[in-house]
């Protein structure tokens, strides 16, 4: 009888670690969608700002005689 315990035991604890498997992998995706949600954001956030900053060079010469 004390065999068939110890398969009873193995399994119950196949069964745990293949959930914690489970969850694990499933929060790692959840931290890859974050941090590709996030490297979106700087890249729309690294466009934008390159639209505000005036090309190199415009208005450093000014012409006060015409």
């Amino acid at each position: 009888m004390g065999d068939y315990m110890n398969i009873a035991a193995a399994s119950t604890i196949f069964r745990s670690v293949r959930l914690q498997e489970k969850s694990d992998v499933s929060v790692l995706g959840l931290a890859m969608d974050s941090t590709k949600q996030t490297g979106e954001a700087v890249l729309k956030m690294m466009d934008a700002a390159s639209e505000m900053v005036p090309e190199i060079g415009l208005g450093e010469n000014f012409d006060a005689r015409a």
